[in-house]
Parts: C-alpha cells; sequence; structure tokens
C-alpha cells in the first residue's frame, strides 16, 4: 500500500460521538448477523474517508497524478433521465409539468442534444426523486 503518514485531526464531540453510536450499532448489526465488526474510531474514520475518495473518482472519472487531478478522456456528458423517467412512471409532458420546462428544452435533454444548466438539472433530479447522480449520469467515450 505505501508508506503510511500519521496526521492528526479534531473533531467535535458531537461527531465524535455519532462515530461511537455508528460503531456500537455496526457491532450490534454484526453480532446479529455473525459477521465480524471489530473497528477502532481510526479505522472507521479511515474506511469512511476511502470510500468517499473512492466514490469520487468513479463519478469524476479522475486519475490522480502526484501533483494534480487529470481528466481520463474527454468525453461528452450523456444522462440517463430517460430510464428514471420510466422508473417513475413519467412521460415527457409530466417533466416538463412537474419542472415547469419547456416540452422543447425537456426533449433536447432526454435527447442529449442538450446538457441542462444547473437550474434545470436540479428541477429534474428532484421531479425523479433525487437518484444517485453518478449513475444518473455518464461520459460517453465513442
Amino acid at each position: 500500500m505505501g508508506e503510511k503518514i500519521i496526521f492528526e485531526i479534531e473533531l467535535e464531540k458531537e461527531t465524535v460521538y455519532e462515530i461511537e453510536e455508528l460503531i456500537k450499532y455496526f457491532k450490534v448489526r454484526n453480532l446479529l448477523t455473525n459477521m465480524d465488526f471489530s473497528k477502532s474510531h481510526a479505522d472507521f474514520i479511515k474506511s469512511g474517508l476511502y470510500a468517499h475518495m473512492e466514490r469520487l473518482k468513479r463519478f469524476h472519472s479522475f486519475t490522480i497524478s502526484k501533483d494534480t487531478y487529470k481528466l481520463k478522456s474527454v468525453a461528452k456528458l450523456q444522462n440517463k433521465i430517460k430510464q428514471y423517467m420510466v422508473e417513475e412512471g413519467l412521460r415527457a409532458t409530466d417533466l416538463s409539468e412537474l419542472t415547469e420546462i419547456d416540452k422543447g428544452a425537456i426533449s433536447n435533454i432526454l435527447s442529449n442534444r442538450n446538457q441542462p444548466s444547473m437550474d434545470y438539472f436540479l428541477r429534474i433530479w428532484i421531479a425523479l426523486g433525487c437518484p444517485p447522480i453518478e449513475e444518473l449520469f455518464y461520459r460517453d467515450t465513442d
């Protein structure tokens, strides 16, 4: 794994309490399911940090070098909004009414001709039930 560096962090008392409660919860849950959970506070924080870093790398499609983040490739951002609409039982007209976005703009977004503005994205995202963003968008490398 490489050389380890030890550093101290300051946490608010409430945060430490929440971590302790989560550790207790996982210990009880794992006792009931016969799973081993013997994490310390440090292990718990490290695993959360590693999981968050992996999620960020996947979402942003970044490769990490020593001193910079670089995109793996220049690829057009695509969306799976249509897929989520089907899951929610929505038609384009329904989405237009729910979000108060013009039907033509909805059509262009659904067909990936246009990228939604942040405002439109948030309206659509909420109308779809706030699905995980990393599952709603992907990079088209073709």
